[in-house]
């Protein structure tokens, strides 16, 4: 369960005690959350302020999870927005991140019953 580009699948189950389950748990409840879409509103809004803050969710949900790219990359976006600069080319690397992390995820989760 250790090969994932996207997941750092070790340390983030160290961050759970070892517990799978609820570390399963916490990687469905991110893939589904809401934050991705408020994230996009902002952006189509224009309103940077409202991006710095929900990237910066996205940002240490990630980071707990051991979810170093995406982690990276809303870095990266937290810095632009708050400095009112934003990249069209990082927002769009953030998608492409943000795709490949919740496909892993999805391989991830053997059923539905765990998100």
């Amino acid at each position: 369960m250790t090969n994932y580009q996207y997941i750092d699948y070790e340390t983030g189950l160290s961050r759970v005690r070892n517990n799978q389950q609820l570390y399963l748990r916490l990687l469905g409840m991110f893939a589904d959350s809401e934050e991705f879409q408020k994230l996009e509103d902002a952006i189509a809004a224009g309103n940077d302020e409202a991006a710095a803050h929900v990237v910066h969710a996205i940002k240490g949900m990630s980071g707990n999870l051991a979810l170093n790219p995406l982690f990276d990359i809303t870095s990266r976006l937290l810095v632009q927005f708050r400095q009112h600069n934003m990249d069209s080319a990082l927002v769009k690397e953030y998608h492409q991140v943000l795709k490949e992390t919740l496909r892993e995820i999805e391989e991830l989760i053997p059923s539905p019953s765990l998100k």
